[in-house]
């Protein structure tokens, strides 16, 4: 009897350490499962330090930009939009001067002779230099619009005889900014053939800007 419950306690303790053996390895899975688990508070607090960063960086600029914006917002109420637009180009900030063409392309008498002057160097710069599609887009819009508003204007007035100095001053004023806008023109032309080549929308608004400013040249 006493044999038999020798060979029983061997038995147990073999099973035991057959058991325990790969135990030690669960214990370990286990012990780095519960590092990782400690760990992970630290890595979410992490995530949310980067996230919050972030918001607060977005919180920062849109305020900046609101604060760009209010002014300009303050000259549109008037309806004073050659104000507005003057006010935009001066900031030279892309972002703010493209919520404001924006937003002016569908007021349809929202521009002058005067805006389209001061406006032309501005999408000039837009189209050569933006990095961003849709302010090109935006630009190419406007530009197509101004001609519309203004083309038929400054080639009759820029054919017409000159009048005589000092006789109209209205008129050889009008002349002055007919030619700026003229020259203006000419120099967004020459910057259009690499944006004729672009997919998407940029291509074909390039093309068409193309003809529109050839048709009043």
């Amino acid at each position: 009897a006493r044999a038999s419950s020798d060979r029983d306690f061997e038995g147990e303790s073999k099973v035991r350490t057959s058991w325990e053996a790969p135990s030690g390895g669960l214990l370990q899975t286990i012990a780095h499962g519960s590092e990782d688990a400690a760990d992970a508070p630290l890595e979410e607090a992490k995530i949310l330090d980067e996230v919050l960063g972030e918001s607060r960086v977005v919180r920062s600029e849109l305020s900046s930009r609101l604060a760009l914006l209010a002014p300009i917002a303050e000259h549109c109420r008037r309806a004073d939009f050659d104000a507005a637009v003057k006010s935009a180009v001066s900031l030279g900030d892309e972002g703010v001067l493209c919520d404001l063409i924006r937003g002016l392309a569908r007021e349809q008498h929202a521009f002058s002779l005067d805006a389209f002057v001061t406006l032309a160097p501005a999408l000039l710069q837009i189209i050569s230099d933006s990095a961003r599609e849709e302010n090109i887009v935006s630009a190419l819009q406007l530009l197509q619009l101004l001609i519309r508003t203004f083309g038929d204007l400054i080639s009759t007035v820029r054919r017409a005889p000159g009048p005589a100095v000092g006789v109209d001053l209205s008129a050889e004023e009008r002349r002055r900014k007919c030619d700026r806008a003229f020259h203006a023109l000419s120099a967004i032309a020459d910057q259009l053939p690499p944006l004729k080549r672009r997919a998407g929308r940029v291509g074909p608004l390039a093309r068409g800007l193309l003809a529109a400013i050839q048709e009043v040249g």
